[in-house]
Formats: C-alpha cells, structure tokens, sequence
C-alpha cells in the first residue's frame, strides 16, 4: 500500500521528533561553525530549525501529495524522499532568520544540520521503521492504526516536544 496523507504527516512528524530530534542533541556540538557561532547559538538555530521543518513540513507534505496524485503509482521513490530536502532547506532557513536572529555565518550550521538530520531520518524510515512498526507501510505510513498502538507516537510527540521547548527556553537569551 502506497503512504496516505495522515500517514506520511505522522511519519514525519513521529520520525523527526525522535530521531532528528536525538541527531540534533547529538550533533549540535559537533557542527563545523565560524567563531561569530558558539555553541549556544548553535544549539538555537538546530533546534528552532528542527521545530520549524516539522511545522513547514505539513504544508510541503499536502504539496507533495498533490503532486504524487499525478503519479500512476501514487508515490515516490525513496531516492526523490532524499533530494526533497534540497527543496525544504530554503524555506526553512529564511524561517529560522526571522524566528532565531543567526549572526552571520550561521548557515554553515544550519545547513549541516539540515543536511545531516534530513538523512538520517530519511534512513531510519528506508530501514529501522520497517523493522520495529513490520506493518507500518501497509497502514498507509501510519503509527497506531490500532487500538492500543496510539501510546508511542503520543508519547514520542508530546516528549521530545517538551524537551525541545525547555532547551530553547533555557539556551534563549
């Protein structure tokens, strides 16, 4: 079964939330920055970026579907999931301009972890969902078709949320 619509918003938004978001954590520090960057300030552009490409997300996820409706098959190919982060970048980084205030020579950050975590997610859902949610591509890309099943996305989306939140509360001048 090709994804639906509530299951590739959900897909992004459980994967991004969970993975992108302990990439984020994990590489913040790590990212190649100029010295007008400290890693404060680079923990303010990764995660304001990874909250705005989840919110731009679901409008570029119902363009996308519209665009796939002209295909026979009604999706894409993994290959075409990748290179859709070439699209989403520039939106997202104008966002973060006007939301975070970068000091010059931030888009180096904001581009490796852009780049960075638009592949690993884009990994995780080519591999480890398929192992850990078996029917998750059967069920439209949706998590929690069942009853009972709802739990980890609410708790996955809700969490990371929250910690994200009070990291930018705490990092923000």
């Amino acid at each position: 079964m090709t994804m639906t619509l509530g299951g590739r918003l959900q897909t992004r938004l459980v994967l991004l939330s969970s993975v992108g978001l302990l990439w984020t954590f994990a590489i913040t520090a790590l990212l190649p920055r100029p010295d007008t960057v400290s890693v404060r300030v680079a923990f303010q552009i990764t995660l304001v970026s990874a909250i705005v490409t989840n919110i731009l997300g679901f409008a570029t996820e119902l363009f996308y579907h519209a665009l796939q409706q002209l295909r026979w098959e009604k999706d894409w190919p993994p290959l075409l999931g990748l290179l859709m982060g070439g699209v989403e970048i520039w939106p997202v980084w104008m966002m973060v301009q006007m939301v975070a205030s970068p000091p010059a020579g931030a888009f180096t950050v904001f581009a490796a972890h852009f780049a960075s975590t638009w592949f690993v997610v884009w990994l995780v859902a080519l591999g480890p969902v398929g192992v850990i949610q078996p029917r998750w591509r059967f069920e439209g890309g949706g998590f929690g078709r069942r009853p009972g099943e709802a739990l980890v996305p609410f708790v996955v989306l809700n969490g990371s949320m929250a910690i994200t939140v009070t990291v930018l509360w705490a990092l923000w001048p």
